[in-house]
């Protein structure tokens, strides 16, 4: 096994004393400067310490006083041999595959006396393998994460691949959730992507689309790359000309509000440039919230009228009805079915079981749809 950091050794030897006693429920740890010298480790590494400790709840940390040490209920629960399991996902705050997903995780944990601890890893690397190590500090027993977008496929591959050594080293059992990754010896669950948009674009086309555009993402992720490809074979089998100049990747969209100006702009600039289209499907729950809200604010699509259509989880969008016809995707499904093969692989005691698991997805028609 790799030789753990040197702040993830200060943490565990600063946890193993609180739980044994050394330091005391209220007591203040010793200063930075007192823990630099014992530890002849910099300022930066012990303050990372102190972060794993403030973030795992055994310190509380006051700007300007330092720490106080608490003994929070998963300290006690670590020491006593409470069975716990890790998530790490994107954001948890948005309400579409993540939120659904890991409440799903949460409850099947939950009968089974298990802990669920959830981590918000925001697309950032370091940020997931803090997570990571925080969580094997903390004793889980398995871990499901889902991998981080990239600007490429081989950036894609290489973020991810090295996140998979750094939990395969813990010696840690995972699933890999969402987004599938290429040989990966362990479960990967995930929706069928690109029969779902073979599917999607099949069904559009048997209800008179001719010419439909794609709004993706300027990143790239195994889910955005299947739903593209499966778009394109559709419109390459039908005879489409140069199928990929109806692909149209947009740029961080993450702030959805704030950048309905500029989909709005984007959107009017290639209905102009692209006057035959007559349907947009978004690749994902994002523009497709965006699509919704040029719908409900705007007049263009009753100058321009086009179906819309795309694939989602977010119910009060597609509950609205103003999305035509898409590809449902049950996060609650992809939650559960990723735990019972992460508990199974846990009580089985096997690390090395390569296979991916494919959710269908719900072909859903809105009332005012085609």
């Amino acid at each position: 096994m790799k030789k753990p950091f040197l702040y993830q050794t200060i943490a565990s030897d600063l946890m193993r004393k609180i739980l044994e006693g050394d330091f005391m429920d209220g007591q203040m740890l010793e200063s930075s400067e007192v823990l630099m010298q014992r530890y002849q480790a910099s300022i930066i590494t012990i303050n990372k310490a102190l972060g794993v400790l403030a973030n795992l709840g055994y310190i509380k940390r006051i700007p300007g006083k330092g720490s106080i040490v608490q003994h929070p209920e998963k300290a006690v629960d670590t020491a006593t041999g409470s069975r716990m399991i890790g998530a790490v996902v994107f954001d948890m705050a948005l309400p579409d595959v993540w939120a659904g997903a890991v409440k799903a995780i949460e409850n099947r944990l939950y009968g089974l006396g298990y802990q669920l601890l959830v981590g918000n890893d925001a697309g950032n690397t370091e940020r997931m393998i803090e997570y990571i190590d925080q969580f094997a500090l903390q004793g889980v027993e398995g871990l499901v994460f889902a991998p981080l977008s990239a600007d490429s496929e081989d950036d894609f591959n290489q973020i991810n691949n090295r996140i998979i050594q750094h939990i395969e080293e813990a010696n840690i059992p995972y699933v890999v959730m969402h987004r599938v990754m290429r040989k990966v010896k362990t479960i990967q669950v995930g929706f069928d992507n690109h029969q779902d948009a073979i599917e999607l674009m099949d069904t559009l086309f048997d209800h008179q689309t001719k010419h439909p555009l794609l709004l993706s993402h300027g990143f790239f992720n195994s889910v955005v790359s299947d739903r593209e490809r499966g778009f394109l074979e559709s419109l390459w089998h039908r005879g489409v000309a140069d199928p990929a100049q109806y692909i149209i990747r947009l740029p961080n969209l993450a702030n959805q509000t704030g950048a309905q100006p500029d989909f709005l702009c984007m959107l009017e600039e290639e209905l102009h440039k692209h006057p035959d289209i007559d349907t947009l499907v978004a690749v994902d729950d994002h523009i497709l919230k965006l699509l919704h809200m040029v719908v409900q604010s705007r007049t263009l699509f009753s100058e321009h009228p086009v179906i819309l259509s795309g694939f989602g989880t977010i119910d009060d969008v597609l509950a609205t009805e103003t999305i035509d016809i898409y590809q449902k995707q049950d996060p609650t499904m992809l939650g559960e079915v990723a735990i019972d093969h992460l508990l199974d692989m846990i009580n089985h005691r096997s690390l090395a079981i390569t296979q991916i698991i494919r959710i269908p997805s719900v072909l859903t028609f809105g009332k005012s749809a085609i």
